[in-house]
């Protein structure tokens, strides 16, 4: 590979289209050991479950020959794999740099391997309203949250055409962004190429069901032209029994995920369902 001159930017390949169909059915794999120990079964498991989409935490210290298999064998069966990471201190900007070795990562590996072993995107997972600051001082927080962000999209864009997308709590909305009259989630949904909405609730309509509590981030998406893919929980949660399915199980599950489609026929931006995640999905009930 040839280093590019000062101010140019390598031009990463685009990855071989897959045929996975319209609606995206996914989970996470967040384990990043699973990938490379255990890449035949999540690809079963994948396969069984009919799904076409695939969010992978990669481990950084790994040899690209790792991960070029298993995401060569993921297109070949309709699966688009993109490369996850994140931590709730990635909102802060003392931590940027961690976002930016994430995408010199993915960007280096797709240029290093061929179309159909290359990564479709980088998800994000960052939660700052865990860390501690969020309580301190929240409008700094997002101010961090923000400005990393802009610069995770900017560098990831350059010369790529890699998606950039996130994880978004569906009660973001109720934040403005410091300085603005846009709220937090709008901002998100707007920088973002598509996000994935934690519509974390165990029933699809009613006033607290999945489509109600997603109703604001599903309309900006809407107006924004944006994708909105609703992310649903399998792990069992201490926050009440609404919010997973883990009591319920995975065949109440699919009857719920099956609503969704007809709900929400006439937004746009709806583009299918996550489960969080493969871990859980594949030891929950029937």
């Amino acid at each position: 590979m040839i280093d590019p001159k000062p101010g140019e930017v390598d031009q990463v390949p685009d990855a071989d289209p897959v045929n996975r169909g319209e609606k995206v059915r996914g989970t996470y794999v967040w384990d990043a050991n699973q990938v490379l120990q255990n890449s035949e079964e999540i690809l079963e498991f994948a396969k069984e479950k009919k799904l076409n989409w695939l969010y992978v935490h990669l481990d950084l210290q790994q040899p690209f020959s790792a991960y070029s298999s298993f995401v060569k064998q993921a297109s070949a069966a309709g699966i688009e794999v993109h490369a996850m990471g994140g931590n709730p201190s990635w909102a802060l900007q003392e931590t940027r740099e961690k976002m930016m070795t994430l995408v010199k990562y993915v960007k280096d590996y797709n240029l290093a391997v061929k179309g159909d072993e290359r990564f479709h995107g980088i998800h994000l997972d960052i939660e700052p309203y865990l860390l501690p600051e969020w309580n301190a001082d929240p409008e700094r927080v997002i101010s961090n949250w923000i400005s990393n962000i802009d610069a995770f999209v900017t560098e990831l864009k350059k010369g790529s055409q890699l998606q950039a997308s996130m994880d978004l709590a569906v009660w973001l909305d109720k934040y403005k962004v410091p300085g603005e009259i846009i709220s937090v989630s709008k901002w998100m949904i707007d920088r973002m190429d598509h996000v994935s909405l934690m519509a974390f609730r165990n029933t699809a309509n009613g006033s607290n069901g999945i489509v109600d509590v997603s109703k604001e981030e599903i309309a900006f998406a809407d107006e924004l032209g944006k994708l909105i893919l609703i992310s649903v929980e399998m792990k069992e949660s201490h926050e009440g029994q609404h919010v997973s399915f883990y009591e319920k199980g995975a065949k109440y599950m699919e009857g719920e995920l099956a609503k969704l489609p007809e709900m929400l026929k006439d937004s746009p931006s709806y583009t299918g369902n996550i489960v969080h995640a493969y871990e859980y999905w594949k030891s929950a009930k029937p």
